[in-house]
């Protein structure tokens, strides 16, 4: 699936919580609580979250929104 390029960040990049936010127009608690919940694959060296560019593509990847008639087609 290829994103749309406002989500296109390098794999190596390192992205913040208050960056994820401003990126997805969320809060930065929310943002936060993604990576806290292990819903988004993110590290906290010294307490405060880091996600990769490869993890946060990842996340959107896996949380769009399907419309009830895809979840019938294959994959």
């Amino acid at each position: 699936m290829k994103l749309d390029p406002i989500f296109e960040v390098d794999d190596d990049c390192i992205l913040d919580p208050n960056t994820i936010a401003e990126i997805l127009q969320v809060s930065e608690e929310t943002a936060r609580r993604w990576c806290r919940t292990g819903v988004m694959d993110a590290y906290a060296p010294g307490g405060h979250y880091i996600v990769s560019g490869a993890a946060f593509k990842q996340f959107l990847r896996e949380s769009r929104p399907t419309a009830k008639w895809d979840k019938r087609l294959p994959r």
